[in-house]
């Protein structure tokens, strides 16, 4: 077995080349090394054997492994386990070369050169995610959508049955009253599914979005309105000179949407929260904060009925190249913040 070089001027690694070589030559796990732009330097034979490239294909490639939508949030977690020179485990998506996705586990050994600096990571596959533990998702996931899908599709049922009734004909009010039950409801469950082939796409990696730019100010005020009960309780604060961002609007706004719901199910009435927009460096943030007294929702029930919407907000700003970050905390304070990349020319609409 051979490690294959890449051409030209050969990659150092100061005195750890020697047991690089070794590790990478003689394990029997998929080792790869990486430099700091994520361009493969080794590729050994087992992970010939797990990802289908050879090494000649391989090396000398950027994150050939990685979805392309990944890409730039997988380099900043390997530009992250680098500078901080812990060895680190992540859960990442990979690709395989006949286009087949899974999700790998993969030890993350950060790589110095002569001087001490950062040159790489050295990653080790050592695991495939079973097919049981995804199941076991696609099954909770499942029955949290056919549980809430049910309580709308009821009172649509009950709603029109009670209009199809004699009596309703001549009862104006009423009929109006039923009409506009109906019609809520029926958005209510028209977003529930539409999360459902939302989520399924990107467990799938068939995600596509329709990008475009965007006032971030706008979209949180659409947002805000989209959130039954919101405009009252929401405060959004936002520069209105900042520059548009380019993204799937309906996207990022349904995500938005889930921040600010969830945020609001842990804030007792009547306080408020706060939402703001903002620019630092190469990121744009959309914070989301609650403040004050919490509501007597436990912990558990929050996450039973959040925890898929905000597995779909992840997912979605994962596909954008960003990130979600949630705190729940138990005392006076909690946040959530989206952060988008910002392409670093002007974006004209």
């Amino acid at each position: 077995m051979s490690v294959v070089e890449e051409q030209g001027e050969p990659f150092r690694f100061g005195r750890s080349q020697e047991v690089l070589e070794a590790v990478t030559r003689y394990s029997g796990d998929c080792v790869l090394l990486m430099d700091l732009d994520g361009v493969i330097r080794r590729w050994n034979p087992m992970c010939e054997d797990l990802f289908g490239w050879r090494a000649e294909e391989a090396i000398g490639q950027q994150l050939l492994h990685i979805p392309k939508e990944r890409r730039l949030r997988v380099l900043r977690e390997l530009r992250t386990a680098a500078a901080e020179g812990r060895v680190t485990e992540r859960d990442m998506p990979s690709l395989r070369s006949g286009g087949s996705r899974s999700l790998m586990r993969m030890t993350l050994i950060p790589v110095h050169d002569d001087d001490g600096d950062p040159a790489g990571v050295l990653a080790i596959v050592r695991e495939v995610l079973d097919d049981e533990r995804n199941e076991r998702t696609r099954n909770e996931f499942s029955a949290f959508i056919g549980e809430s899908l049910s309580a709308p599709l009821n009172s649509i049922v009950t709603a029109a049955e009670l209009l199809l009734r004699p009596e309703m004909a001549s009862d104006t009010s009423r009929r109006v009253r039923l009409s506009a039950l109906v019609s809520h409801h029926a958005r209510e469950a028209a977003v529930l599914v539409d999360d459902l082939l939302l989520t399924s796409r990107i467990a799938t990696g068939d995600l596509v979005l329709d990008r475009e730019p965007a006032d971030l100010g706008g979209l949180v005020g659409e947002a805000v309105a989209a959130v039954p009960g919101a405009e009252k309780r929401t405060i959004v604060d936002f520069d209105s000179a900042m520059e548009p961002v380019l993204v799937d609007v309906n996207r990022v706004r349904r995500v938005v949407a889930i921040l600010i719901k969830h945020a609001l199910d842990r804030t007792a009435e009547p306080q408020t929260v706060q939402v703001s927009v903002s620019r630092r460096r190469n990121e744009a943030i959309i914070e989301v904060r609650c403040s004050g007294e919490r509501t007597a929702v436990s912990r558990q029930d929050l996450s039973e009925h959040a925890g898929i919407a905000l597995h779909l907000a992840r997912g979605v700003a994962e596909a954008h190249g960003g990130s979600v970050y949630v705190r729940d905390a138990d005392g006076d304070d909690g946040a959530s913040m989206l952060l988008l990349p910002v392409s670093e020319g002007p974006v004209t609409r």
